[in-house]
């Protein structure tokens, strides 16, 4: 409705208990040609989904203590657009606060992603910057060092 004549593709990985209305949305807007809902996306399959995408969306409204997708999109050197929810704030703060959405709202959000669309520069400039902090910071060895570092505080006080 607000920018007819952005070009885009949207793909919708998942399954949950909004896809129903998400697709009926979706062909009432006329925008099934834009719209495509992929359901689950197996672990081996990621990779490619990632590869294609020029951003990540990362739409939380609800508390989410850490997001994995967001972390596994920034691992792609794939930008991230999320909400200033649980984790996806510290994780997307500290490569630019610009990837931020400004609220958990429709139109907030819309804002934000017609602006990445207009102009693209100013975000894809960070794939570098958000490869190097997943990879600085979410490595699963890196994880593992944190849980190792905890089970020996533990056993020390013991």
């Amino acid at each position: 409705k607000r920018s007819p004549d952005l070009k885009f593709t949207l793909l919708i990985a998942g399954k949950g208990s909004l896809e129903e209305k998400l697709k009926s949305q979706s062909t009432l807007a006329g925008m099934d040609d834009r719209i495509h809902f992929l359901g689950f996306v197996p672990v081996n399959l990621l990779p490619i989904h990632y590869a294609a995408a020029d951003i990540f969306i990362m739409p939380t409204v609800l508390i989410e203590g850490f997001g994995l997708a967001t972390v596994e999109a920034l691992s792609a050197g794939l930008p991230v657009l999320g909400t200033p929810v649980g984790g996806t704030t510290e994780i997307l703060k500290a490569i630019d606060p610009n990837l931020l959405f400004r609220h958990v709202t429709p139109q907030s959000m819309a804002e934000k992603i017609e602006s990445y669309l207009k102009n693209p520069n100013p975000i894809n400039a960070l794939k570098s910057k958000c490869r190097e902090e997943a990879v600085a910071n979410y490595t699963w060895d890196l994880a593992t060092d944190h849980i190792e570092e905890e089970f020996d505080l533990i056993w020390k006080n013991k």
